[in-house]
């Protein structure tokens, strides 16, 4: 190998070594203040839905190295196996790996504030505006965007998830339930219950527990496994020397006995480390206590203050704590509330919410701000805005300490597996809904066309969106309208 391969490798390898170097002790994080500002700061340059991550990865892993990538792929494993919107989970996983609860919360938090500040500035524009002929113009247009990306997730969607028959059967039942409106409680119920169903019949998820299997083989063979063994030994040489982890011999026969003082110094050791113990969950878990408190605090006021409030809350509640897959299929359980059941929204209003929510920063859930806004002002904007985001968060809160059994549950694995089979049928149900809506006339038609093949093409969603506005815009002002 000649010198200079051998500089270029040992370049290469300097590179991945500082890729995965951390350096969360950097100045700019270590006062609240600033790791505050960090994550704001993060949210306001984030656009396009899913390619959030990738940004996000250059950012955190690459370029400033807070946390390694390996850390960083394993967050990306967690926030697929819990609701919410991926991408505000995702930070708030950060935020957990930098400073614990603490960070976490803080770091959700900051995330979500530009996008909600960015969303009530559009909504009320929206709502002064939303008759005037240019704006009408526009949101038609981006309106058939909305079509275009949301069919590109449902192929990604599906060619991820729908792998086999029995989710392509859930999905398929899940459509058809919600063609005959059926309650989505109801809808996600059923969906559990048939695919335990569905894969016992493949007997591929059942294996006999480790206790089963030792009786099956000792009833075969007639050995014995080691446990039994040095029970066996235990009970027929009780002073038999037996050596603990430590490597040191203890006598069985000689153990000494304790004295009532030693006893009743063990039981204040034991007051001592269950205070310790206590202590020590609360430190843990306080975030998810906040958070549910937030969404009490939320639905309370709401409840209050206006019914179709409530109800809203109550619903983006349900679609965060379901909301499995990220911020679309969250969406659909929205849609579906929203305007087949509860009836407050029509399908336009969703629709253009959802256009609003693809054009600014942060996750796309930030469309629960649109939603409160209309029903209460201001005061709904913020409540709907916390009932929609933190009892995602609170689940999060819950699992992260106990993140590696939690992802090793093969049951927990099995349920998500027939969830997310259970969301590919809800996303084909939305995307008829909205395309119904939003495609009209060959114009609209053409639009959606020529923005799917844009977003095959990999294209940024937000080029793609920015595009669909000023062309719609120039057309507008040549008399040409778009139907």
């Amino acid at each position: 190998m000649s010198k200079n391969q051998v500089d270029g490798n040992n370049k290469i390898g300097k590179m991945r070594h500082k890729n995965i170097k951390t350096n969360a002790g950097k100045p700019i994080l270590k006062k609240a203040i600033n790791f505050f500002l960090y994550f704001f700061k993060l949210g306001f340059m984030t656009y396009g839905g899913p390619a959030m991550l990738g940004f996000i990865k250059k950012e955190v892993v690459y370029k400033h190295q807070l946390i390694s990538e390996e850390e960083y792929n394993d967050g990306i494993a967690l926030v697929n196996v819990i609701p919410g919107a991926t991408n505000s989970q995702m930070v708030a996983y950060i935020g957990y790996k930098l400073k614990k609860g603490n960070g976490a919360f803080l770091a959700f938090s900051a995330f979500v504030i530009p996008a909600f500040i960015e969303m009530l500035i559009f909504t009320i524009i929206y709502k002064t505006t939303g008759n005037i002929g240019l704006f009408m113009q526009i949101f038609k247009t981006l309106e058939a965007v909305i079509v275009a990306i949301l069919l590109n997730t449902t192929i990604m969607l599906g060619s991820r998830v729908v792998k086999e028959w029995r989710l392509d059967v859930l999905a398929l039942i899940t459509l058809s339930m919600l063609i005959l409106k059926l309650n989505v409680l109801f809808i996600l119920l059923i969906t559990v219950v048939l695919t335990f169903l569905l894969f016992m019949i493949g007997k591929e998820f059942w294996p006999f527990p480790e206790n089963m299997k030792n009786i099956g083989f000792r009833k075969k063979t007639g050995m014995e496994t080691g446990d039994e063994k040095f029970g066996k030994c235990f009970k027929s040489n009780p002073s038999r020397e037996v050596k603990d982890r430590s490597s040191k011999s203890i006598n069985i026969e000689n153990f000494e006995r304790r004295e009532p003082n030693d006893i009743r110094g063990s039981k204040s050791d034991n007051l001592k480390n269950s205070k310790i113990n206590l202590n020590n969950f609360f430190r843990t878990y306080w975030p998810f206590f906040m958070a549910l408190a937030l969404v009490i605090t939320a639905l309370t006021l709401s409840y209050f203050l206006k019914r179709n409030l409530f109800l809203a809350g109550l619903s983006l509640t349900k679609a965060s704590v379901l909301g499995f897959g990220g911020a679309i299929p969250m969406l659909t359980i929205i849609q579906y509330d929203m305007v087949n059941v509860l009836k407050i929204f029509g399908q336009k209003q969703i629709v253009d919410a959802l256009v609003l929510g693809q054009i600014t920063p942060g996750p796309i859930m930030i469309t629960s701000t649109f939603i409160g806004y209309y029903i209460f002002g201001f005061t709904g904007a913020i409540l709907c805005t916390v009932v929609a985001f933190y009892p995602s968060f609170a689940i999060f809160s819950l699992v992260a300490p106990k993140y590696e059994t939690v992802k090793n549950n093969k049951y927990v694995k099995l349920a998500i597996r027939g969830i997310m089979g259970m969301f590919v049928g809800m996303l084909l149900f939305f995307l008829y809904s909205v395309g119904r809506e939003a495609i009209k006339g060959y114009a609209s038609g053409a639009v959606a066309l020529l923005s799917f093949i844009a977003v095959r093409f990999k294209v940024k969603e937000i080029y793609i969106i920015a595009g669909a506005a000023i062309i719609s815009a120039i057309l507008y002002f040549s008399h040409i309208i778009i139907t």
